[in-house]
């Protein structure tokens, strides 16, 4: 459509955005809000970027000339967003949100902006006030309207979920824009501006639109109002608009996924193939080697194995005494307690009895580190290469300070368990070194000071 393709140009002659699925997300945003009444959702516009300079205030400046009822501010107190919505439900345009919500300022009014712009993506989403001469009248205020952000740093999680997030990042010394005076810039902009409210009145219904496969649930939110907009614009709109969509989808920021999700996912990766259970030790020993993942590090001790059961235990799931064929028992996790929360929470699990891909141990690699020191990356250990081969012989280490995998595999296949084998007083795993189970605690509950 050639006006889209207008503001398009427009915005270009100004920004230079990361990607060419940002132009295209950036044009169908300020459309939609020329759209609103129609809208069920209004997705949030997230301008964020590491460092300043970055554009990120122009980008504000060139959607104060093209939204619908524009509104840009510096801060607003939650009493005057509902107020300002209520009356004139502006596009609001909030520029320094870092200073907002992750800054030194924020407080409890400031979480309260927060939750009013959270709900406020959603029509129908109010904020209840008492007033009246006698404080005996509850009034209502909408507070359904579009809202842009602009920021350093990253958003609260709840706001980054509800949010089209742009990436935004300094011009390269190559990269030439036209400088952008308001005085001279805005009367054209707003003739835009009015040009599209005017084809906005001319669409009559926006129709709902097939959304792909991958988008649901939250995204579908965010995203749905755009691909109408993108339908309605019809040309190669609706085609740029869902490449659009999966592209950022596909690199949603991890801030946006709890910890607990993140750790059901990965749990899902190395998961040994094939396998009906898993030692807590093996278990987070698989998770610390984990390439880009948190775990190795986490609050700068390592995942351990109280925090990992309060974690999974948020989903219903808890450590067991399970048996792992052919090294013995101890505590630990079936898979079957994964599988429901597994679906649930991330998507791209397969099938029940489906091969699970290369990411998964195979049930071979299982190793017996049940009084084993935790692994993190800063005492990994020779072991047993996890395609069953012997590996390099592990090299000697001072027993006082750190015993070795192997050691302790020995003792556990040469002796095996019995009924009076000692438990660690904290994570219940076996005491299988005389050292051990003379202080009561195995090592790795040792290490984060349980003692």
């Amino acid at each position: 459509m050639a006006l889209l393709a207008e503001v398009e140009r427009f915005i270009r002659r100004f920004t230079v955005l990361p990607s060419e699925h940002a132009y295209v997300a950036l044009v169908l945003w300020a459309v939609h809000t020329h759209f609103i009444a129609q809208l069920e959702t209004t997705p949030r516009l997230a301008c964020l970027s590491t460092e300043p300079g970055s554009g990120k205030t122009r980008v504000l400046e060139i959607l104060d000339l093209l939204c619908h009822n524009p509104l840009l501010a510096l801060d607003l107190s939650m009493s005057a967003f509902f107020r300002i919505v209520d009356d004139m439900q502006p596009s609001i345009l909030l520029d320094e949100v870092d200073a907002i919500f992750t800054g030194k300022s924020k407080s409890e009014a400031t979480e309260d902006l927060r939750r009013v712009i959270n709900n406020g993506y959603r029509i129908g989403a109010v904020v209840q006030r008492v007033g009246g001469k006698n404080r005996d009248q509850v009034h209502e205020f909408r507070v359904f309207t579009p809202v842009a952000m602009a920021g350093l740093g990253n958003l609260p999680d709840t706001l980054m979920s509800r949010s089209v997030i742009i990436k935004m990042k300094r011009r390269a010394p190559g990269e030439k824009v036209e400088q952008f005076r308001d005085r001279l810039h805005r009367p054209v902009g707003r003739q835009i501006a009015e040009r599209i409210a005017q084809w906005a009145s001319e669409v009559g219904d926006l129709q709902y639109p097939e959304l792909p496969e991958a988008v649901a649930d939250r995204d579908a939110d965010v995203w749905e109002p755009l691909l109408m907009v993108a339908a309605a614009a019809g040309g190669d709109w609706p085609q740029r608009a869902e490449k659009a969509c999966l592209a950022f989808i596909a690199d949603k920021p991890e801030s946006s996924v709890s910890l607990g999700v993140r750790l059901l996912a990965d749990i899902q990766k190395v998961w040994p193939e094939g396998a009906p259970t898993m030692f807590t030790g093996n278990l987070l020993m698989a998770l610390a080697d984990m390439e880009d993942a948190p775990w190795a590090d986490l609050y700068g001790e390592g995942l351990r194995p109280r925090k990992l059961s309060k974690l999974l235990s948020d989903y219903g799931i808890k450590p067991k005494d399970v048996r792992v064929s052919g090294v013995g028992n101890a505590k630990g996790y079936r898979r079957e307690d994964f599988w429901d929360a597994w679906q649930r929470y991330c998507p791209s699990v397969p099938d029940e009895g489906a091969d699970e891909g290369s990411h998964s141990l195979r049930k071979g690699d299982i190793r017996d580190i049940r009084d084993a020191p935790l692994v993190t990356s800063a005492n990994t250990v020779a072991v047993t290469d996890t395609n069953g081969d012997k590996g390099d012989t592990p090299q000697p280490c001072d027993q006082a300070k750190q015993f070795d995998v192997a050691d302790v595999t020995d003792v556990a296949l040469s002796h095996g368990m019995c009924a009076d084998t000692p438990v660690c007083c904290v994570c219940d795993q076996p005491l299988l070194h005389p050292e051990s189970a003379a202080r009561g605690f195995c090592e790795g509950c040792h290490r984060a000071g349980a003692a």
